[in-house]
């Protein structure tokens, strides 16, 4: 076995990448996002959700056509599946988020601090 590529400019440090049709989704713990190429590590694209002092410890995830990133502070970025980075919405919470959101069938759960959310159309 031999390593394929070596990134040396990004990497989270607690998030894990997430994969969809054939991309690598990163987040860093510090708001930055990269989509790469498994195959030969290059980014497709890549972008900064907006400032803030708190981390991205939850891994992103994606469900239903839409990457969803939640950040420490309990806000909610919503990402469009395209070829650059778009945040198509941001949600507040309203309450501290170190967990990964996960899909249930229609449903996505997100636990903050305090509570456990299950967002759907029902």
């Amino acid at each position: 076995t031999h390593r394929l590529w070596k990134r040396t400019d990004m990497g989270p440090f607690i998030p894990c990448p997430t994969v969809h049709n054939g991309r690598v989704y990163v987040t860093c713990d510090r708001g930055r996002m990269e989509c790469i190429d498994p195959v030969t590590g290059v980014s497709f694209w890549g972008g900064e959700f907006p400032k803030s002092s708190r981390k991205f410890y939850g891994s992103p995830l994606i469900a239903g056509g839409h990457l969803y990133a939640v950040r420490e502070d309990g806000m909610v970025f919503v990402l469009g599946l395209n070829d650059k980075f778009e945040i198509l919405s941001q949600i507040d919470m309203k309450d501290g988020i170190i967990a990964s959101p996960i899909a249930l069938g229609d449903r996505l759960l997100i636990r903050t601090r305090q509570h456990l959310f299950c967002i759907g159309n029902k």
